[in-house]
């Protein structure tokens, strides 16, 4: 079997309100000309769209988004990821409203989640088998060390990404970001890319290089 390694850049781009969004879309076709074709890009419309502060964007707005995007590029991959686990309606409104290319619920990150991605993953099939469409999942930002109280071990890294490759999600990311118990946040990992915070493989601890040491072994396994 033949194994393809592919690039996914996510690219945030910083906005004030909607309406600024709206006029910005047309330029992001730039981030092709400018990177290449050898990078695979999709969009998130809103990053955490249902979170109840500035990120907030309504699903009307998001299908309005999606729709200038699409008549920009109709080949772009379009999503809208959702803080925390999708309801059934909520769901309905992502795939039938909107029309998104595959769905990013950033799961619940406290110690039971990996375990729970195995039911959690075969019920969002199911949900949308019942709805009557159904499209990729990409887990895009799970659980990650230095977010809360709870710091997972390589083992639970390795049982998420198993349990969510194993129950047919399409993708699967390792999170990683700022420490958010230190003043300064650091190490600040992927969140903080400038050359003067030191290659993103530096700033990982050890438990992060022994998950991604081990990690091709989930990805290969077929079993």
């Amino acid at each position: 079997m033949k194994i393809y390694y592919v690039l996914f850049l996510l690219i945030l781009f910083s906005i004030n309100n909607f309406s600024q969004e709206i006029t910005f879309i047309p330029r992001q076709s730039t981030v092709n000309d400018t990177i290449g074709d050898e990078v695979v890009i999709y969009i998130d419309l809103a990053n955490e769209r249902n979170i109840q502060d500035r990120r907030y964007v309504g699903f009307d707005e998001l299908s309005i988004l999606r729709d200038r995007i699409k008549s920009i590029d109709p080949q772009r991959l379009v999503t809208a990821s959702q803080g925390g686990d999708i309801s059934e309606e909520e769901l309905r409104k992502y795939l039938e409203t909107v029309k998104i290319d595959f769905i990013t619920p950033h799961r619940p990150r406290h110690e039971g989640s990996p375990q729970q991605t195995i039911d959690k993953t075969k019920e969002y099939f199911s949900m949308m088998q019942k709805i009557g469409r159904i499209v990729p999942l990409h887990y895009q930002e799970p659980f990650r060390r230095g977010y809360g109280s709870w710091n997972p071990s390589a083992e639970d890294f390795i049982a998420d990404l198993k349990n969510a490759k194993d129950n047919g999600a399409t993708g699967w990311c390792f999170h990683n970001g700022d420490t958010r118990d230190k003043k300064d946040g650091r190490p600040r990992r992927s969140f903080d890319m400038r050359s003067e915070e030191g290659r993103l493989f530096d700033q990982l601890d050890e438990v992060e290089i022994k998950f991604i040491n081990n990690a091709n072994s989930v990805i290969n396994d077929d079993n």
